[in-house]
């Protein structure tokens, strides 16, 4: 039995608008999810896009309605979401047949010009499931049935390539009544409706200021605090003018496109007057797999009465782990990924075992001192992969091989050769996939008898380019005897 979940979205131009949702946020394994969201007033509006939240943060587009170019279902969810009304001021969506992997908040968003994004999560729980069996009780008769169980959700796999399409800077620094400028800009061409600038901030997002093609517009509360530095819509700057405590922030531009829906780059504002008494790296990188430190010092003497470690996410910074006096504490979510280094309330470190995407975040640690109150540095943890080498050997002809080499990883990798003055015509070919990681494969000539020596190795080097350090280097070589090719 399908089973059909309604979500109602109410907005408003307001500036205090509330979102409302509606419905029953749990349906049965199978069955459908119906989600509708309107808006009374739909002036200014741009476009609707929806999304869904998954547990680790990260945030997929399924569909997009302007009045342009109509509604779309974002590849690859052709098949799984329909649109069942679509305008400015009311859209609905349909899920069909919902599995564990639906399971996730989804989001209504609606694009405002010039107040930003309005929108609203209300989350899905799937529940049941069930497996066919066929009974053999021993003799020739057998019967089917139907058993309906509680399955557990498996793992996941999250493609996060979107994000991997802006540029910011990770973390700007700024001194206490300077200006900070921060930059966004959209790796690849595509057709942006609007973007908008959000404050992160505990409970929800502070729309700050919106550009589309009518001009800027900056929100009420930032006028005189925030202008643009650069007006475009796939490069979009702004700057923070005379900045204090209260603007220490993570901020997050989103370009609104067309048909992708929105696609958001972070950057985290450090104010030095204030975060200058607490010393940690500012990006701390780790390959896939491989165990994280974070570090965090209080450089001055202070009656601290605890440390709290967050991770700081869309809307809300999430408590990781804390310590004081009774001692290190993990909280339940984080239990057997993350543990003390060093604990101490002057100096406090943590290990994040095992990092994968979900755990690529700004951390932050605050020493919650007396009288003055907390004191916090931040560190962004930057995850990369690397996947290869692999090697190709073709047979030109009696005289010549090719010899292409292939690694795959975030960011891009560099492959070179190791013996670069043997090979000739050497090219490079790079190819970006949707989940944000990049193939370099580089392809060079081998010809035998410009071999200086009967047995030569011809090394292939792969290595990542992050943080300003080359890690995770990659050798594999190829043995050459005579006209014959061989992997070592």
């Amino acid at each position: 039995m399908n089973t059909y979940l309604i979500l109602l979205c109410l907005l408003s131009e307001a500036v205090s608008v509330n979102v409302v949702a509606r419905g029953d946020t749990r349906v049965d394994f199978n069955g459908d999810a119906s989600y509708a969201c309107t808006l009374a007033d739909p002036t200014g509006v741009l476009q609707v896009t929806w999304q869904r939240l998954f547990k680790d943060d990260s945030v997929e587009n399924l569909a997009t309605y302007s009045k342009r170019f109509g509604a779309q279902i974002i590849d690859p969810h052709r098949d799984k979401v329909v649109f069942t009304e679509a305008s400015l001021n009311s859209s609905s969506i349909t899920v069909k047949n919902v599995t564990w992997a639906d399971e996730a908040c989804y989001i209504c968003s609606f694009n405002v010009y010039p107040s930003g994004s309005r929108r609203k999560q209300p989350c899905l729980t799937v529940q049941g499931g069930y497996v066919d069996c066929m009974v053999n009780n021993g003799m020739r008769t057998q019967r089917h049935e139907r058993v309906l169980l509680p399955v557990l959700p498996g793992e996941r796999e999250v493609e996060e390539g979107l994000s991997q399409l802006v540029r910011t800077q990770q973390v700007v620094t700024a001194i206490l009544g300077e200006d900070a400028v921060l930059n966004c800009e959209l790796m690849k061409p595509k057709e942006v409706q609007q973007v908008t600038w959000q404050k992160l901030t505990p409970g929800a997002n502070e729309n700050v200021a919106t550009y589309s093609k009518r001009g800027p517009n900056v929100n009420p509360p930032f006028k005189g605090k925030v202008e643009f530095e650069d007006e475009g819509l796939q490069n979009c700057s702004i700057i923070i003018r005379g900045v204090s405590r209260g603007d220490e922030s993570c901020y997050k531009c989103l370009f609104n496109t067309f048909p992708d829906g929105a696609i958001s780059g972070r950057t985290c504002l450090q104010v030095n007057g204030l975060s200058q008494l607490v010393r940690t790296q500012q990006v701390v990188t780790a390959t896939l797999g491989e165990d994280a430190i974070l570090n965090c010092e209080l450089m001055t003497p202070e009656d601290v009465r605890q440390v709290t470690w967050q991770k700081m996410t869309t809307g809300a910074n999430e408590n990781v782990a804390t310590y004081s006096k009774h001692g290190p504490n993990v909280n339940l979510h984080f239990k057997g990924k993350v543990e003390f280094e060093d604990e101490g309330l002057q100096n406090c470190s943590i290990i994040i075992r095992g990092v994968s995407r979900g755990d690529e975040s700004c951390y932050k640690c605050l020493f919650n001192t007396f009288p003055d109150g907390p004191i916090s540095g931040t560190t962004c943890l930057q995850v990369n992969e690397l996947y290869g080498p692999s090697l190709l050997i073709t047979q030109t002809n009696n005289s010549h091989t090719t010899l292409s080499c292939s690694a795959t990883g975030r960011p891009a990798p560099i492959v070179t050769w190791e013996d670069r003055e043997i090979l000739e015509n050497s090219t490079m070919a790079n190819v970006t996939h949707p989940n944000g990681t990049v193939s370099v494969t580089i392809t060079s000539t081998l010809a035998a008898f410009s071999l200086p020596d009967k047995d030569t190795r011809v090394g292939c080097m792969v290595s990542l380019f992050s943080g300003g350090v080359t890690k995770n280097v990659y050798l594999r070589s190829l043995m050459v005897t005579g006209s014959v090719v061989s992997e070592q």
